[in-house]
C-alpha cells in the first residue's frame, strides 16, 4: 500500500488523564501514518498529566512531528477541540480522546475514507466502549450497548 503524504494535526482534549495518556501516545507513535502535529489541550488537570506528556515527549518524540501543549482551563472536550483547531497548522484535523487506544492503521483508514469522496467533509471512526467497573458498565450498556462499535467524534477526521 502506498504512503499518504498529507499533513495532519491530531487534537487530544485531556483532563486528569495521567493513567491513560502515555498509552495513547505510544499507540499514536506506532500508527502507519503519524500526525505532523499533536495538540494536547488540557482542561485543568491536577494529576500531573501535562508533566507526564512532556516527559514522554522528551523521551520518545519522533522526527516530523511536533507537540503543542495548550492550557485550556475549563475547556471541556468541545471547546478544547476548538482551541486545538485554532492552533492547527494543517488542513486535515484528526480528533481522539485519552483513554482510547486506536488500531495501528486508524489515521490511515480515516484519511483513505475521507479522500475517497471529496464531497464528504468528515470521516468518523468506530469506538468500542470497554468499561472497567460496574458503574461504567451500566452507563455503557444503557448508552451504547456492550461490545457494540459506534461512530464517534473522538475518533474522526
Amino acid at each position: 500500500m502506498e504512503k499518504l503524504e498529507i499533513k495532519t494535526t491530531l487534537i487530544i482534549p485531556v483532563l486528569n488523564e495521567i493513567k491513560s495518556i502515555t498509552l495513547l501516545l505510544d499507540s499514536i507513535r506506532t500508527q502507519s501514518i503519524t500526525p505532523n502535529q499533536i495538540i494536547i489541550v488540557d482542561a485543568g488537570s491536577v494529576d500531573g498529566t501535562q508533566l507526564s506528556v512532556q516527559k514522554w515527549w522528551d523521551e520518545f518524540q519522533w522526527k516530523g512531528t511536533e507537540l503543542e501543549l495548550i492550557d485550556g482551563a475549563n475547556s471541556y472536550p468541545g471547546r478544547a477541540r476548538n482551541l486545538g483547531v485554532q492552533s492547527s497548522k494543517h488542513d486535515w484535523v484528526v480528533f481522539i480522546d485519552a483513554g482510547i487506544v486506536p488500531n495501528v492503521d486508524w489515521i490511515e483508514c480515516l484519511m483513505r475514507c475521507a479522500l475517497s469522496n471529496p464531497l464528504v467533509p468528515a470521516s468518523f471512526g468506530l469506538c468500542l466502549f470497554e468499561p472497567d467497573d460496574i458503574v461504567s458498565t451500566a452507563v455503557a450498556s444503557v448508552s451504547y450497548g456492550l461490545q457494540v462499535k459506534h461512530l464517534a467524534l473522538p475518533a474522526s477526521i
